[in-house]
């Protein structure tokens, strides 16, 4: 499949031994729910960020399997996580087990399973498996980024004018107006068109393929982002936080696309 190797971990064996079983074997049980429909929810911090059993259940498989696959390496759970700060040192698993759990619950199918590989706070390897397409993106930081066996490149479309973006809806109430009206509509007028996906690992993906031109969320956190930034860095794209220079995964807004559309873009965030 790919051949590189890292100085630490070889990241083609986090993919092939651990990652990508996991992702595939996690949509299985999402597929199942989303297709019997149904499935206890139960909100978190607000209506619009929930929880389902689903999500547990794709969680302690996920866990099971890397943990087998890699003990030596620790695992940072989005349903795990919740109210704990994250230590982003070190190596670590960071896993989304259901990213999409508002559009999952509502029978969109637009949700993914995603899970990131991370060294001292940076994407080195990731997966992204969207269940009900059978779709696999996966990619390694600096190396290269596939979806299904094809290797897929950002879209180097610069012309504001004619670039379809990604964005999201930050589940903080406080912040919607600052770091979500207020750009799109500063943006609307600039470019093609904007489209909310409700899965930043999936918006991620669609930039790495070049779908999308680019995407920029604030409100984040590092499991919605570890698995597909990795791919789209393996893409070629360029990312950073956005109005601060944090921690990438852990500065809870992102901007992804090629280096000059990333440059217009933030002259509007």
């Amino acid at each position: 499949m790919l051949q590189v190797e890292s100085a630490c971990t070889n990241p083609l064996d986090i993919l092939e031994k651990g990652i990508i079983p996991a992702v595939r074997e996690a949509g299985k049980i999402v597929k199942a729910g989303y297709d019997s429909g149904f499935f206890e929810i139960h909100e978190k911090s607000s209506c619009s960020d929930l929880v389902t059993e689903i999500d547990f259940a794709s969680s302690r498989l996920i866990r099971k399997m890397l943990s087998n696959a890699f003990p030596e390496v620790r695992i940072i759970d989005e349903e795990d996580a919740d109210g704990v700060e994250i230590d982003l040192d070190g190596q670590a698993f960071v896993v989304d087990p259901l990213d999409g759990t508002l559009n999952f619950s509502h029978g969109l199918d637009l949700f993914c399973v995603s899970i990131g590989y991370i060294e001292e706070g940076k994407p080195v390897v990731g997966a992204v498996y969207l269940p009900v397409s059978g779709d696999l993106y996966y990619g390694i930081n600096g190396e290269g980024a596939w979806k299904n066996s094809e290797r897929i490149h950002v879209n180097e479309n610069c012309d504001l004018k004619s670039c379809l973006l990604g964005s999201g809806i930050p589940y903080d109430k406080g912040i919607r107006k600052e770091c979500f009206l207020n750009p799109v509509s500063a943006l609307l007028n600039e470019v093609q068109e904007i489209r909310l996906l409700g899965s930043a690992a999936i918006a991620l993906c669609l930039v790495a393929e070049g779908s999308l031109s680019g995407y920029f969320e604030f409100g984040l956190s590092p499991w919605d982002v570890a698995g597909g930034l990795a791919v789209a860095l393996g893409a070629g794209c360029s990312a950073s936080a956005i109005r601060t220079k944090d921690n990438l995964l852990s500065g809870k807004s992102i901007i992804c696309g090629n280096q000059i559309l990333n440059r217009r873009i933030l002259s509007f965030l």
